[in-house]
């Protein structure tokens, strides 16, 4: 959020020593001041100290008396309210009983709230569903439980793009068919859907106060029929298999959002019969131990009109995928690291040593994506190999651990400066004009300044779309390598286009374009 600092006239000290800090606290999107925020200074020059504390009034006015000279960071926080206050990269706040009084102005934006109920296929209101909301950056999905009016709320969400799931509670009665086929209450999605790519998405923007209703859709169910069998081909009894939904799953995060729709313990012939299975894309998992091994295996799959049969999950001992990561410097004690992202799982990493090799364990054969680092200060990443292939921006065919990953870093990259008028510390956009490349870890932002300008460095040369934005979900763009189609295509349609040289420094004018996710 903004502040403004004005030096005010030389305060009377009454004999307390130090000089007078006050402001107000002012609601972003109403810009009235905010009584009972927290106020925090902590000095950072000449030495740390405890922090001083204050409270806003209820006109949302603060002040501290007698604060020692030096340098200082301040705080605001309220419930109900993003946190704010600054931090490193801002310009501390210098105070000096000589200079007089300092005043301090502090927007405070409130979280966005969105509230709604679950209802079934008759309007009754669904207590006990669970809600999830999707962040369309990846990442973590705040959840909720409905109450018994069907009723649920999210009060302090981060802004962002999302899409709204409702998952019907275990002992919710199921759905009447009017074929007498079996049916279940299927996920579903805001409005009324069971496809994530279908349900409509929703932009929660500071201070947005929505209501929304989700109708559970009802489904028929199908079996699941298959065997587990190791590499030989043999079969493998006791295995444990089960499905999950890609839904349910975030390999861009740490864990796994769900319990599986479904699981079986495989007979002495290895084969598994999972009888109620709803329609859907589906992976397919098994796990099972010979001696002090852990086999395991996934399979993809469909559930569409009919049921899933025949299916043959091979189960493996997991490999190591080894690789090197060449750069500049590769001796220093800044190590980056290396993921292979499946579509069933949480990243997989290795870490390179001093001489620039990594090895990543635990893979079964599979696609994968492949993750990187934020690259090192003054570098950008220039190749991504395997099995001497350039994968850049690709999914690649994990199968066996012959074949080597290659990842190389340069420090020659290019320089794109301009200015786009009225930025107003807007965001700066550079996407790289191959779609391939079009993710999270190959595009790149900054903020425009008080004066519109801007400069982005260390940039990967080829050509770039260059779009401004006065608001955008920061974590589409730099979290987890997925970023929302309908920013992309944002993108392209409000741009202007740049070709990035090694090494050299281009000027562009950039055009302006409406809020995104926020």
């Amino acid at each position: 959020m903004r502040f403004l600092m004005v030096a005010m006239f030389p305060a009377i000290l009454l004999g307390q020593a130090g000089a007078v800090v006050e402001g107000i606290v002012v609601n972003s999107a109403t810009r009235l001041g905010i009584p009972g925020v927290e106020v925090s200074l902590q000095r950072l020059k000449p030495s740390p100290a405890v922090p001083l504390t204050a409270t806003t009034n209820e006109t949302g006015a603060f002040r501290f008396e007698g604060v020692p000279d030096g340098e200082y960071w301040a705080g605001f926080g309220k419930p109900g309210f993003l946190p704010g206050g600054m931090g490193p990269g801002q310009p501390p706040l210098r105070v000096t009983a000589a200079n007089g009084s300092v005043h301090l102005q502090w927007e405070l934006a409130p979280f966005p709230k969105l509230r709604g109920r679950v209802v079934d296929g008759e309007g009754n209101p669904v207590a006990g569903a669970t809600l999830q909301m999707v962040h369309l950056g990846g990442g973590g999905r705040p959840g909720t439980t409905s109450g018994k009016d069907g009723r649920f709320a999210f009060d302090q969400t981060i802004p962002g793009t999302f899409v709204v799931r409702a998952i019907p509670p275990p002992k919710l009665p199921g759905p009447k068919s009017a074929e007498g086929e079996p049916e279940v209450w299927a996920p579903t999605y805001y409005p009324g859907v069971t496809e994530q790519f279908r349900a409509e998405k929703i932009m929660l923007r500071t201070g947005t106060d929505m209501e929304c209703e989700i109708k559970l859709i009802a489904v028929p169910v199908f079996h699941v029929r298959g065997v587990a069998v190791d590499e030989d081909g043999k079969p493998i009894a006791g295995a444990a298999v089960k499905l999950m939904s890609p839904d349910g799953l975030d390999a861009r995060s740490h864990a796994a959002f769900e319990e599986p729709a479904a699981h079986a313990t495989t007979a002495d012939d290895g084969s598994f019969d999972m009888p109620a299975v709803r329609p859907g894309e589906w992976y397919l998992m098994g796990s099972a131990k010979r001696g002090a091994k852990t086999l395991a295996g996934v399979l993809p799959g469909t559930v569409a009109k009919g049921d899933w049969e025949n299916v043959k999950l091979q189960l493996v001992v997991p490999f190591t995928v080894k690789g090197t990561v060449e750069r500049d410097a590769l001796g220093s004690n800044r190590h980056t690291w290396v993921g292979l992202i499946p579509a069933w799982q949480i990243r997989l990493m290795g870490i390179h040593d001093q001489s620039g090799a990594f090895e990543i364990d635990d893979i079964v054969p599979g696609k994968y994506q492949i993750l990187l680092e934020e690259p090192l200060r003054g570098s950008y990443v220039d190749t991504v190999q395997f099995g001497g292939r350039d994968v850049l921006g690709q999914t690649v065919d994990v199968m066996d651990t012959a074949l080597r990953l290659r990842v190389v870093y340069k420090t020659d990259g290019g320089r794109v400066q301009g200015s786009v008028e009225q930025c107003d510390r807007g965001t700066v956009v550079l996407m790289p004009k191959e779609p391939a490349l079009q993710n999270s870890e190959l595009m790149r932002w900054g903020r425009c300044d008080a004066t519109g300008k801007f400069a982005i460095g260390n940039l990967r040369p080829g050509g770039y779309y260059a779009a401004a934005f006065r608001e955008l979900d920061d974590f589409a763009l730099y979290y987890g390598g997925v970023v929302d189609p309908a920013l992309i295509a944002r993108i392209i349609e409000r741009s202007a286009t740049v070709r990035v040289e090694a090494g050299q420094t281009v000027t562009v004018e950039v055009p302006m374009t409406e809020a995104v996710g926020r």
